[in-house]
Order: C-alpha cells, then structure tokens, then sequence
C-alpha cells in the first residue's frame, strides 16, 4: 500500500482543497491518500477499493483483489480504449461517406453531361 500525504486547506472564496503540494500560503489540516499496489486492494474489513482518501491509514490493510472492486484506473483505461475504437469506427465510416460522396458527383456529372 502507497501511502501520500493530502493538505486539505480552503480558498478565500470557500472552495476546499485536497492536494499532494503543501500549500505555503494558507493553513491546512493534512489526511491521506491511500493507493493500493497494481493487482491489489486495500480494506478496512468493510470496503475494498484500489484508492480512498481518508484520516488515517490506521486499520487499512492490502488484500487480494475482489471481482467487485471498483478500479477507477481500470476502469478510465477501459472507457478510453472504447471510445478510441468508436473514434476509429467513424473516421472509418466518414472515409465510406466521402467515397460514396464522389461516387454519386462523378455519377451525377456523368448524366448530366449526356
């Protein structure tokens, strides 16, 4: 289990912060970002999950991995992969489209030019 220290502090305009960089110009409390190791998880005895922000990495243990554990990393790679295969599916179709376009002008002038 990875362990990174969280400063959580506020901003004048009272959005709250929780970042990696600890913040020189505002008063922060500090929590941390639990991140399991590739393949694995991290429990409590009650939640498993890959990541979680939290007080404290007291009673937070690695464990196997479980079918039902939400990856949000996996899960991220996952979407990009399909949306990159859609992309290429319409670039695909847009290039049939432009064909068929042509076709149909070149077609178009033939007959008109008869």
């Amino acid at each position: 289990m990875i362990i990174k220290t969280l400063y959580v502090y506020t901003k004048p305009n009272g959005e709250t912060v929780a970042t990696l960089t600890k913040p020189t110009d505002y008063e922060y409390t500090t929590r941390v970002r639990l991140i399991a190791e590739e393949n694995r998880a991290i429990t409590n005895g009650q939640v498993a999950c890959t990541v979680i922000d939290t007080d404290s990495a007291e009673g937070w243990t690695d464990c196997d991995l479980p079918e039902d554990t939400v990856n949000y990393g996996y899960r991220l790679q996952e979407q990009e992969e399909k949306i990159k295969a859609q992309e290429e599916q319409i670039s695909s179709q847009n290039e049939q489209i432009t064909m068929l376009t042509d076709c149909i002008l070149e077609m178009s002038e033939k007959v008109y030019n008869e």
